[in-house]
């Protein structure tokens, strides 16, 4: 009864341990390549999904763009797990801006707020 019970067990643990290793690396979401954008509406807000930052090089990149709109654009980027700003300004009317914030090791959002109809903002960890 014992080595059946064994060999039972030893059957559960290997397979438990084929489901672990099955899984590919990149199914931890903060090695996925990821982008998002978002695109404001009439409630002047939008904000993107959460995408982790890169897991090799520790950065997101972002993008605002706000050509051709009436009035400024407030942006930032959120670290949604602690609420930090890792970046933030405003980009004036008919502006665009894009950078890199390097040392990041979360997920992180960008949020456009209190921006005119069809701004767009983006963030990236490709």
């Amino acid at each position: 009864m014992f080595s059946t019970l064994k060999k039972a067990g030893l059957a559960v643990a290997l397979t438990a341990a084929a489901v672990c290793t099955a899984a590919p690396a990149s199914a931890d979401p903060i090695q996925t390549m990821a982008s998002s954008r978002c695109v404001v509406g009439s409630s002047g807000n939008c904000t993107t999904a959460v995408v982790g930052a890169n897991s090799s090089g520790h950065w997101v990149d972002y993008y605002v763009n706000n050509r051709l709109r009436p009035s400024p654009c407030p942006w930032r980027v959120r670290d949604v797990n602690t609420g930090v700003v890792v970046r933030s300004g405003t980009v004036g009317t008919g502006g665009f801006t894009s950078g890199t914030v390097f040392g990041l090791y979360g997920y992180y959002q960008l949020e456009l707020r209190g921006c005119s109809i069809s701004a767009v903002g983006g963030i990236d960890n490709v």
